[in-house]
């Protein structure tokens, strides 16, 4: 069996019966009760609720991640880190108030807390998160102190230490900037919302209902997969988590059903990807979305939902075909749990998840909307006893709710660092207008379009097309690999922090509508996907480790059943109606001609649509299907006529393989 990354780790598990389990215990379910107050009755401020919040998390997080991997109990430089964490982080929150309108220079304690924190900050992030990021967060330190050494473009003045110092600490700029912020107010509380749901039965509640609607289909575990982890994604919002809860069932289901190892974890990861853009509950860089920009979560939930649409309609059309090719059956019926009995047992869990997204259309805040959720939650548990939460149950999910926010607040605190250092240095400017002049081909475009007789408006638009194109997929690469060894969290942040800037120039002539919005949901999905790209795809490797196949083989199947996640973003970035925006024919239009058009994609790397297809056909197929995701008349009139060509011309001859048979397997657990 291939082993789990370390990277890939989401949380930790709280030892019980030590004292730094205890401690760590008391701090986490406190963590979550004073969010949980804030939320509802409190008035803290930005600042106060940052510095709360990371103080208390990196203190149990030096106690729950050891230096080294493997170690059964905390060393006594574990409790130091931790002792650390909490006096340098309680320092800011009792002296930032005097310290917000200072103009001096920092003070000797000043500094001596700054650079504690800011080695703390590096080091529970490589414990909790890998090495990547907090050693790009290094290189940005040693950026700004080195700056007139730098060659060319990169060149600055330079900074002192206490001026970095204080930039990082002292001012909301760094460490307890948006991504922090982010996490201690949005982020937090969802992941609440999920620990409860999944400690009242919610899990199991999904898992059931994935298998009662979807098991009996041809291909019907790929196909719970495909549902449950989409459902999942709403609980656990980590593409890692997602696969090892729901992978457990259905790998094993998918391997005995007839798919291979390779592509029933393939499934998983793809579906389990998803999840991480699917409203209402996302990954928590879309709430960090909703703080860049400065727009309500709502809209961020909006603009999500076409997308998510189109990528699971492609993964489902590609499981069934692939069940059809194979002559897969779905689940016994008699193996099945009824849909009534999934629903009849834990019904009251939909209520809260309603009344989450209905309180936030009417106008709560999200922080408002997951509270009484949480709430609703406990309330209508109360008659069951399978839903009940006891005084255990509730402490639990308190914990477990701020464990699991642990390796995201690690990751926005140590991308703080890379933002501050962005923000003093003014490299993002730089480098954004270094990206445009490497994108900016359209002088070199129009001329060629000139000599061949094209007017010159349309040679110019041609080349401001090619800039925004170049633009995108630079970025979209550098999220890739970025992806390889951070979270799609650090990922996002940085690309807000250098690439989005130049993409939303790039993009400001061709979408005049939301170029802000289209450029950091390109980012955001970017940083996701790489969970499924490999070499390093942290989803791919742990789908991998339940079902015994070869991660990169994994990875690389993954990435050919979720194309269209690669394809949608650029379409996206030219099309508002795929963002939600603009009238509701041109929304309902845009969304029923990509649907077909991912029928067509799916034709093209399945080479079957109802029936086989000859290469020619697959290819265009696939034209065809480009041309129809991107809404636009003419494009989807021409995309439409490619694929009733390929369709009525391209069929060639082929047997369907024979059934195979459905050996045993074990019902849903209970």
């Amino acid at each position: 069996m291939t082993p789990l990354p370390a990277d890939a780790q989401e949380a930790p598990r709280v030892p019980r019966g030590t004292s730094e389990g205890r401690v760590a215990s008391g701090i986490l379910a406190a963590v979550s009760a004073f969010h949980l107050y804030q939320a509802g009755w409190g008035a803290a401020s930005a600042m106060t609720l940052a510095t709360v919040h990371w103080t208390l998390l990196s203190t149990a997080l030096f106690l729950l991640y050891r230096a080294r991997r493997g170690r059964p109990a905390a060393s006594p430089a574990d409790w130091l880190w931790a002792l650390g964490a909490l006096v340098s982080g309680g320092y800011i929150f009792w002296v930032w108030p005097d310290k917000m309108f200072l103009l001096e220079g920092v003070a000797g304690a000043d500094y001596a807390m700054g650079l504690v924190m800011v080695l703390l900050v590096l080091e529970g992030a490589r414990r909790s998160i890998g090495m990547l990021l907090p050693a790009v967060s290094a290189l940005f330190l040693v950026y700004a102190y080195f700056g007139p050494w730098m060659p060319g473009w990169l060149a600055h003045k330079g900074y002192e230490i206490d001026r970095i110092v204080e930039e990082l600490y002292i001012t909301t700029g760094g460490i307890y900037g948006i991504p922090i912020a982010a996490s201690a107010t949005y982020i937090i509380l969802f992941v609440l919302f999920g620990a409860f749901l999944q400690a009242s039965g919610g899990g199991q509640f999904v898992i059931d209902v994935a298998y009662s609607v979807a098991g009996r289909f041809r291909g019907g575990p790929a196909k719970t997969a495909v549902v449950s982890s989409a459902l999942m994604g709403m609980i656990s919002g980590s593409p890692v988590a997602n696969v090892v809860t729901t992978g457990t069932f259905t790998i094993p289901l998918m391997k005995r059903t007839g798919y291979t190892p390779i592509m029933a974890g393939a499934v998983e990861a793809c579906a389990s990807t998803g999840g991480m853009f699917t409203p209402p509950i996302m990954g928590a860089a879309a709430f960090i979305i909703a703080e860049f920009m400065g727009v309500p979560y709502l809209r961020i939930m909006l603009a999500a939902a076409i997308p998510a649409f189109l990528f699971y309609w492609a993964v489902i059309l590609f499981v069934d075909i692939e069940a059809v090719k194979r002559g897969l059956r779905g689940l016994p019926r008699e193996e099945l749990p009824p849909l009534s009995q999934a629903f009849g047992g834990r019904w009251q869990i939909i209520v809260p998840l309603v009344v989450l997204v209905g309180a936030m259309l009417v106008g709560y805040s999200p922080m408002k909307a997951a509270l009484w959720s949480i709430v609703l939650i406990v309330l209508l548990g109360l008659p069951r006893r399978a839903t009940r939460m006891g005084l255990g149950k509730l402490y639990g999910a308190l914990e477990a709710g701020a464990a699991n926010t642990l390796p995201v607040a690690a990751a926005c605190a140590c991308a703080g660092i890379i933002v501050g250092v962005v923000g003093l240095t003014g490299i993002g400017v730089k480098f954004s207008s270094v990206l445009l002049r490497i994108a900016d081909y359209s002088s070199a475009i129009v001329q060629p379009l000139r000599a061949v007789g094209l007017p010159e408006a349309s040679a110019a638009g041609a080349g401001v097309v090619l800039t925004s194109l170049l633009a995108l997929a630079l970025s979209a690469i550098a999220a890739l690999i970025l992806g390889c060894g951070m979270p799609p969290t650090a990922v996002y942040i940085i690309l807000a922090s250098l690439a989005i800037p130049a993409m939303t120039t790039a993009l400001g002539p061709i979408n005049t509508v939301n170029a802000p919005l289209a450029a950091h949901f390109f980012a955001f999905h970017f940083a996701t996907i790489a969970a499924i790209t490999p070499p390093v795809a942290l989803a791919a490797y742990a789908a991998a480790s339940l079902s015994g196949a070869d991660p990169f083989k994994t990875g690389f199947t993954a990435c050919r059943i979720g194309l269209v996640a690669f394809i949608v973003p650029f379409m996206f970035a030219y099309s508002p109606s795929l963002l939600f925006e603009g009238t509701w024919l041109e929304i309902t239009s845009a969304t029923i001609t990509a649907s077909v058009g991912v029928a067509c994609i799916a034709a093209a790397t399945q080479g079957y649509l109802f029936r086989y297809f000859r290469m020619w056909a697959r290819v265009v197929f696939l034209i065809a299907g480009l041309l129809l995701v991107k809404p636009g008349f003419q494009t989807d009139l021409v995309g439409l006529g490619l694929g009733v060509i390929a369709f009525t011309l391209g069929a060639e001859r082929a047997k369907v393989r024979a059934a195979v048979p459905v050996r045993g397997h074990e019902p849903t657990a209970r």
